[in-house]
C-alpha cells in the first residue's frame, strides 16, 4: 500500500511577508510622505523658474498711465474745493420770483394778521422749528433769545454784542448752511455805538446784505427793525432818540437793494410785559409771536402745510 504524503502545507513565513511587503498603514503614511515631497519638488522648481527669469518684478505703468492718474487727482481736488450743489436751487428760484411779486409780505392783511399774532395762544417748538427748519435767524444777543429758550436751534446765527461791523463769522455760518430765507436783525449795539452817525450804519449794514446777494443769490433776505425799548428807557440811554431814524434808513436801504423790510415792534408795544428787567431785551413769552409773524410774512408757516 502505498503511503500518501502527509506533509502539511507550506505557510507564509511571516518575518518573510514583513520583510517583503508594507503594513496598510505604513503605506499610507509613506503616500503623504510622498505628496508633500511632490509639493515641495514644484516649489523649488517655480523658485527655480521665477530666478532664472530675474525673479518677481512690480509692474510700473508708462508715463501716459501716470500722466492721466495725475489729471484725475487734480480734478478730483478741484472739485472738492468747489462749494456744494445746492440740491434746492429750482425751489428757492420758485419763492425768490413769488416774493418779489409780492413785495416779500405772503399775507394779505398786514394789520389782520398783527391782531391774529396777538391773539395766539398755543404753539409748540416742534411747529417753529419745522418753518425755520431751512431758514437762518441772524443777529445780537435780542436775537440770541429765541435759541437760549429753547424754541429754535440750528437756525439761530447770533452773538452777544454782535453788529454788523462784527458779523462777519456770523455770515461765514450763514453762507455754509445756504438758507432759503434769511432774517437779519441788528442794531440794538449798532444804535449805541453810531449814535447819531445814521448813515455809517446804514452803510455796513448794507455791505453784509450785498455780501449775501453775492454769495447765496436765490436766498430771500428779510431786514427787521431794530426793536425800540420799554417806555422810559430813552431818560437812561439817550441814543434810542435816534430809533426812528435808523429804522428809516433801513427801509431805504433795503428799496435800494431789493431785499424785504419786516417791523414785528407792534408785538413789544402792545404787550410791555414781554420786556425783561433791562427794558431792551424780550422774554421767553415774546419769541414765539415774533417767530409765527416772521414765517408767516416769509411765507414759511405755507409752505410746511
Amino acid at each position: 500500500m502505498t503511503q500518501e504524503n502527509t506533509r502539511p502545507e507550506a505557510r507564509p513565513d511571516p518575518a518573510k511577508k514583513a520583510a517583503g511587503q508594507p503594513a496598510k498603514r505604513g503605506g499610507k503614511k509613506r503616500r503623504r510622505i510622498t505628496a508633500a515631497g511632490a509639493l515641495l519638488c514644484a516649489a523649488a522648481l517655480l523658485a527655480g523658474v521665477l530666478f532664472a527669469a530675474g525673479g518677481l518684478r512690480v509692474t510700473r505703468g508708462s508715463g501716459a498711465n501716470r500722466e492721466a492718474i495725475a489729471a484725475n487727482v487734480a480734478r478730483l481736488a478741484a472739485l472738492e474745493a468747489q462749494a456744494p450743489v445746492d440740491l434746492d436751487l429750482e425751489a428757492k428760484q420758485k419763492r425768490q420770483a413769488l416774493l418779489q411779486s409780492r413785495g416779500g409780505i405772503m399775507v394779505d392783511d398786514l394789520a389782520a394778521e398783527q391782531d391774529r399774532i396777538m391773539n395766539l395762544t398755543n404753539w409748540t417748538q416742534a411747529q417753529l422749528r419745522g418753518w425755520f427748519s431751512n431758514a437762518a435767524l441772524v443777529g445780537d444777543s435780542l436775537t440770541l433769545g429765541a435759541q437760549s429758550y429753547g424754541w429754535l436751534d440750528e437756525s439761530v446765527y447770533a452773538d452777544k454784542g454782535a453788529r454788523v461791523s462784527t458779523a462777519g463769522e456770523l455770515l461765514d455760518a450763514v453762507e455754509a448752511a445756504q438758507p432759503s430765507v434769511v432774517f437779519l436783525c441788528f442794531g440794538v449795539n449798532d444804535i449805541a455805538s453810531y449814535k447819531s452817525n445814521v448813515s455809517t450804519f446804514a452803510k455796513r449794514y448794507a455791505a453784509c446784505v450785498q455780501r449775501l446777494q453775492t454769495s447765496l443769490p436765490w436766498t430771500a433776505i428779510y431786514v427787521c427793525a431794530v426793536f425800540p425799548p420799554r417806555d422810559g428807557v430813552i431818560k437812561q440811554r439817550a441814543y434810542y432818540k435816534y430809533l426812528d431814524d435808523y429804522n428809516a434808513a433801513l427801509q431805504k436801504m433795503c428799496g435800494a437793494l431789493g431785499v424785504y423790510y419786516v417791523d414785528a415792534s407792534f408785538i413789544l408795544q402792545r404787550r410791555p410785559e414781554f420786556y425783561s428787567d433791562d427794558g431792551l431785551h424780550p422774554k421767553k413769552d415774546f419769541f414765539p409771536l415774533w417767530l409765527t409773524y416772521l414765517a408767516d410774512v416769509a411765507g414759511l408757516s405755507e409752505d410746511a402745510e
